[in-house]
């Protein structure tokens, strides 16, 4: 594990990537939006992290931000993380503590109520497949986008991460997406 970077080294490296961004845009054809993505470990843990978001955001309004986190933060960091239009993915584990989980999907729903760019990996653990089949079935309800999401590689044996799917398991994965297929395919004629 390494220490969180400090705001001074969060922005040392922002300008170096945005320095970088600017040379290559100056040549490109088609002016290139600079997009920022926070991720790795969980990024809400490190204190420095939404001051340096509220920072770039107020001196470069063009530019994407944008982190993949857990969601377990709190409901006034979260409205703080919708004011400064940073979007969010939330992976969400279901093999997590009941009250973990409620406060997650709170902060799922609180994100896209906010109008934020916000989506959510529902992460299929086999041992709790059916709730969160349920889960799906309640943000399909809602509105709520997400994606199903396997984890580890199908057909991966030996490995303590990758899960292995029932057939009946892995038909609800299909069937999920024939139907996304259809929506999309219906939405554009």
């Amino acid at each position: 594990f390494s220490k969180h970077p400090s705001l001074e080294e969060l922005r040392h490296t922002f300008n170096g990537i945005l320095k970088y961004f600017q040379t290559l845009n100056a040549y490109a054809r088609h002016k290139q939006t600079l997009f920022i993505s926070m991720t790795g470990g969980e990024p809400t843990n490190n204190p420095a992290l939404l001051p340096f978001l509220e920072e770039v955001r107020s001196k470069h309004s063009d530019v994407y931000l944008g982190i993949t986190t857990n969601g377990t933060f709190s409901e006034k960091y979260c409205q703080q993380l919708i004011d400064n239009r940073i979007s969010c993915t939330i992976s969400y584990h279901c093999e997590s503590d009941p009250k973990l989980k409620k406060k997650v999907v709170d902060r799922i729903y609180q994100l896209q109520q906010g109008k934020r760019k916000a989506s959510c990996n529902l992460m299929f653990h086999m041992d709790y497949f059916d709730e969160c089949v349920d889960l799906a079935n309640q943000f399909i309800r809602d509105g709520i986008v997400f994606t199903p999401r396997l984890i580890g590689e199908p057909g991966t044996k030996g490995l303590p991460y990758a899960h292995t799917y029932t057939e009946e398991q892995m038909a609800v994965f299909k069937n999920f997406w024939k139907k996304k297929k259809q929506l999309i395919t219906e939405e554009k004629i």
